[in-house]
């Protein structure tokens, strides 16, 4: 530093002294300074014929303005070097970068075509016009660019995951897993390549594999709310309850974002359910609710809950509460007719029964529902007829055949209800 201080203070319009401090000041992070002196750079070269210096000190301003995040300067820049001297492919290529960063993808790729033209070996320049094509869903010329960066730089584990990520969106899991353990082959410690590789696992049902990549990516990372989300998902769905608890609670101690924090304690309060601790399920649905008023998931769960707990009042709210948020959901009715069914309020729940055989005529569950209120009430023959609509929708369903045995036991036909009796034993029941 004293070196270029005492070349500038010899000769103040030294352009070389002024570049060469303000590349210093840009590798220690002194980012303002090193703009001051390549704007000097810049006014130097512009008073003489040293054309080179001239386009290279907006170059060099440029870099730092896509260091500091100020993209739309860098890319003025990058433009003006490139007015001053138009054959310079990493020119084209740092500007292309800056469009990707302020997401002007098409003008990106038209940069990285054109670095490309002028130098075809840069690696990089392949990789981020693939990462541009994917981000408009040109996914066939991403992997095309992916793969030639790839060639080019057998060891860019970013390539890999990248070309992973299209494979992942084209559906293509085994190519994406592939292309993840690669760049977990070259880069070991990128936790983000385990989560990727470990989502593909749980999409294919591979669990345990999963678990693994989720353990690694927590270990290199372990501060990451949705590694212990994505876990905690995983536990799920290996029946591990406690432990998925665990990383739930873990996500909720992380985060202080409400709106995302909500999603962890419905996530929680479900592993609750499914341990049957009514209370502590409720508990975190209440709180997901409270955080997230229009929570349709959490309204549905809670609404579970409360029927579990025989607070069939607050169950009807909630469904009430449901109906509003998704006015065209009928399993909603549904499942308010059972709950005025469960209080006792036979009529209120053949009002929602009726209205969702009107909406969905091929509903078999409405038919079966209103068939109980009916033969509740005496009314065998409109409880039989309803069955019979049931079974003729749903013919493979035990328990209606179990539902009709009774009807026919009530209406004194002994032989008919044992005729389905038989066929409830054929289908599973009691297996």
């Amino acid at each position: 530093m004293q070196d270029f201080n005492k070349a500038i203070e010899l000769d103040k319009e030294n352009e070389m002294a002024y570049s060469a401090r303000g590349m210093f000041y840009y590798e220690i992070n002194e980012n303002y300074k090193a703009i001051e002196d390549f704007t000097k750079v810049i006014e130097i070269c512009s008073n003489d014929d040293k054309d080179y210096n001239d386009y290279y000190g907006y170059q060099e301003r440029g870099w730092v303005y896509d260091k500091i995040k100020q993209y739309d300067k860098a890319v003025a820049d990058y433009s003006k070097s490139i007015e001053l001297e138009k054959n310079v492919a990493f020119t084209y290529y740092n500007r292309g970068v800056a469009y990707i960063n302020l997401n002007e993808n098409n003008k990106a790729i038209k940069d990285f075509t054109k670095s490309i033209e002028l130098d075809s070996n840069d690696s990089y320049a392949y990789y981020y016009r693939g990462i541009a094509f994917f981000r408009i869903n040109q996914n066939d010329k991403a992997i095309e660019d992916f793969t030639k960066s790839i060639q080019l730089n057998p060891k860019d584990y970013y390539a890999y995951y990248q070309r992973a990520c299209v494979y992942k969106v084209l559906d293509q899991k085994y190519k994406a897993i592939d292309d993840f353990t690669k760049a977990i082959q070259l880069n070991s410690n990128e936790f983000i390549f385990y989560n990727a590789r470990g989502s593909m696992y749980y999409e294919l049902g591979e669990y345990e594999k999963a678990l693994n990549d989720l353990n690694k990516a927590i270990e290199l990372n372990p501060n990451d709310i949705f590694f212990y989300n994505e876990r905690g998902l995983i536990y799920e769905k290996l029946k591990k309850y406690e432990e998925a608890i665990e990383d739930f609670t873990k996500s909720i101690q992380l985060n202080s974002n409400k709106y995302i924090n909500s999603g962890f304690y419905y996530e929680r309060g479900l592993m609750y359910y499914k341990l049957r601790e009514y209370e502590k399920a409720l508990n975190d649905l209440n709180k997901a609710i409270e955080l997230e008023p229009n929570y349709s998931k959490a309204y549905f769960e809670r609404a579970s809950v409360h029927s579990k707990l025989g607070q069939y009042t607050e169950a009807i709210q909630d469904y009430n509460i449901l109906m509003q948020l998704e006015p065209n959901n009928s399993d909603y009715l549904v499942l308010r007719g059972i709950t005025y069914y469960n209080l006792g309020l036979y009529n209120n729940a053949l009002v929602d029964f009726n209205k969702v055989i009107e909406l969905n005529p091929d509903d078999y569950m409405s038919y079966s529902c209103r068939s109980e209120v009916f033969s509740y009430q005496g009314n065998y023959n409109n409880a039989l007829s309803d069955i019979n609509k049931a079974i003729e929708l749903k013919s493979d369903m035990e328990d209606l055949y179990i539902e009709r045995t009774s009807i026919y036991c009530k209406l004194g036909d002994y032989s008919k209800a044992n005729q389905d009796f038989i066929k409830a034993k054929e289908l599973g029941f009691y297996k």
